[in-house]
């Protein structure tokens, strides 16, 4: 493989390192996601090498499951320089790979202890790389630096010489904290060798992505009575941008009130999407003759498992995994199985086998809270190892090294999910061909043959779009061999405000730092009224759409007097059951009761709600030389068109 300008800049840093030309103990790369920063680790060793200075590796990133793929990329048959992972007792090797939560556990006292003793009196030095170093802050107390700091005292204190590279495709964090080793010049970080976006889209090594937005028009209606109607999500106000966000994912349509005689273009927004891109993605299979794969990125547990399942059913000759962390799980199992969102009530499992919601949450329920539950749901829904999957399985895992299949013994089971994914094509299938999840379609997870990423998110921070989109932007090396040079790869997304605007500055390469515009949900429609131009609900939506925002309304107008109802009658018996259980009590809410004050704190605060349809699909490609989105498609859908297609 061709080395890119920042694997060329790592050699040549290293090799001046070797001749003592360099002194800096420290090497930082931002390369951007995709851009094949995990390779630079090989390349730093080799220089090392060079000059009989490979001592040894210690290897940290983020999750379990990118240690399992370092190791598998970096260890080769023969070769002197192999990654184990780290465990008690610590068995011989060159390095190691681990998460950083390792070094912040009961036992990272232990795991450094170990380390040290194997790596000591070894000649040349040790490589401490720090990948995706963005999660470590310059705080000293943050867990993770801390991990970080424990690791290097070890070091020092046993007079190990030690060299720090620091990799990562987003050089920034979320709460703007500066970053662990890190200098900053005018607020912006430097770093030693940086290579954008740009630059890897010139020299080839990301695709340059088509954005597929669907659109349209969007009522905000405030418990008063008020009514602003905007053309476009991205028209709406920053303060009630959440509301049309989660208007188009939720589908605006209770579960319990959905009925699937009446056609409600309310219940086909996010689901229209994810159907549009499925379709997309089949045609382009079909097209290239080739197992390509997609991702559906989910807002929530709940709503993941529920596409996994409308996705199964309707396309049954895919192979759709679902990855959840326990994180993610335990959440939505303390909300409880029956809080399950649009669009599904019915879960449908790797089998084909369709299962109420209702009827099947016995599964586990006494543990929702223990890491078990994730394993052992997921094993029910994904079916992993069935009868249908037990067969890939088994082929996918005879691939494996004896270390290979150990290492898979002991992945999670969402996990496994991930690894079957990234695995190779069996008999030219993939092993899986959709991947849905929440947070894992993210830094690390390399999926060439992926070219279609759906993103349904709530999601707008900036860093994490890019490495959320990166993983559909990498270019297939094995598609290139098949005479597939101009590679190209889709995303799609809501067009609302925040995802414009984070798609311009991820495309272009602008500082990841957000904006000042918050995603505050305020309730105030003093910005709105600023506005020149006013429009009302008639003037943006057609007569069927006008029906159901009718119906949008009455619905409303109804749960707010059933919460009225609900506070009343909630109110009435808590004070009935206090007067049972203590009579000084009842004294003391009576007296309450009577004021002013408790009146207040009665009252329900009414919340403004968005309704939001779409009627419009909107292609937009990438163009470098006019660095522009050009506009390729802007198609118009009418309801009924968006209910025959979804459905």
């Amino acid at each position: 493989m061709k080395d890119r300008e920042h694997q060329k800049l790592v050699k040549k840093r290293f090799s001046e390192i070797v001749s003592e030309k360099i002194q800096d103990q420290r090497t930082n790369i931002d390369v951007c996601p995709g851009g094949g920063k995990s390779r630079n680790v090989k390349l730093a060793i080799d220089e090392l090498d060079k000059g009989e200075l490979a001592g040894g590796l210690i290897w940290l990133v983020p999750r379990s499951s990118l240690a399992y793929q370092s190791r598998r990329g970096f260890n080769k048959p023969n070769s002197p320089f192999c990654l184990g992972k780290i465990s008690v007792p610590l068995k011989d090797s060159w390095g190691y790979v681990s998460t950083y939560q390792r070094f912040i556990s009961p036992k990272a006292d232990i795991y450094c202890d170990q380390i040290v003793r194997k790596l000591s009196n070894r000649p040349g030095i040790i490589l401490l790389v720090l990948d995706e170093l963005h999660h470590c802050s310059s705080n000293v107390n943050q867990a993770w630096t801390k991990g970080v700091e424990r690791i290097k005292n070890a070091l020092v204190k046993n007079n190990i010489p030690f060299h720090i590279m620091s990799m990562t495709g987003t050089l920034f964090r979320g709460d703007r904290q500066p970053i662990l080793h890190i200098d900053y010049k005018s607020g912006k970080a430097i770093s030693h060798i940086r290579y954008g976006l740009i630059d890897g889209r010139k020299e080839g090594a990301v695709l340059a992505p088509e954005m597929i937005y669907v659109d349209g028009p969007v009522v905000i209606r405030h418990p008063s009575g008020k009514e602003k109607a905007y053309s476009s999500m991205a028209e709406v106000p920053h303060t009630h941008r959440m509301k049309v966000r989660k208007a188009f994912l939720s589908g605006q349509v209770k579960s319990k009130n959905i009925n699937n005689e009446i056609k409600d273009s309310r219940q086909f927004t996010a689901l229209y999407l994810l159907n549009y891109g499925i379709e997309h993605f089949i045609k382009e299979r079909i097209s290239l003759n080739y197992p390509l794969q997609a991702i559906v990125v989910a807002s929530s547990a709940a709503t993941a498992m529920g596409y996994t399942s409308w996705l199964r059913k309707n396309y049954p000759e895919l192979r759709v995994g679902l990855s959840l962390s326990n994180d993610e799980a335990s959440k939505w199992a303390h909300a409880g199985f029956k809080s399950v969102k649009f669009p599904e009530m019915i879960l449908v499992d790797f089998q084909g086998n369709q299962h109420d919601v209702n009827e099947t949450i016995t599964i586990n329920q006494s543990c929702e809270s223990s890491t078990t539950f994730l394993d052992d749901f997921q094993l029910y829904l994904n079916g992993m190892p069935a009868a249908n999957y037990l067969q890939e399985e088994i082929k996918m895992k005879s691939n494996f090294s004896v270390s290979e299949n150990e290492d898979y013994r002991l992945l999670t089971r969402g996990d496994k999910v991930i690894n079957a994914f990234q695995a190779e094509p069996i008999d030219g299938k993939n092993v899986i061909d959709v991947l849905v999840t929440v947070g894992k379609a993210y830094e690390g997870l390399d999926a060439p043959r992926c070219k279609h990423l759906i993103c349904l998110s709530r999601q707008r921070s900036v860093p994490w779009l890019a490495q959320c989109f990166a993983r559909a932007w990498r270019r297939d090396y094995v598609l290139e061999k098949k005479g597939f040079k101009n590679q190209r790869c889709w995303i799609f997304a809501p067009r609302d405000k925040e995802m414009i605007d984070a798609v311009d500055r991820i495309v272009w390469d602008h500082d990841l730092i957000p904006s000042n515009e918050s995603d505050s949900d305020s309730e105030d429609f003093v910005e709105d009224y600023q506005e020149d131009i006013e429009l009302k609900p008639e003037d943006i939506l057609s007569e069927e759409q006008q029906n159901n925002y009718d119906e949008f309304k009455r619905h409303y107008e109804d749960a707010n007097e059933c919460e009225i109802d609900f506070l009343d009658s909630d109110d009435n018996n808590s004070i009935q059951e206090k007067t049972d259980v203590n009579n000084q009590n009842e004294h003391e809410v009576d007296d309450l009761s009577e004021t002013e004050d408790s009146e207040d704190t009665r009252k329900i605060k009414k919340t403004a709600k968005a309704f939001s349809v779409i009627d419009r699909v909107i292609h937009a490609y990438v163009d470098d030389q006019s660095k522009e989105l050009l506009i390729i498609k802007d198609l118009s859908i009418t309801p009924g068109d968006l209910l025959k297609e979804a459905n």
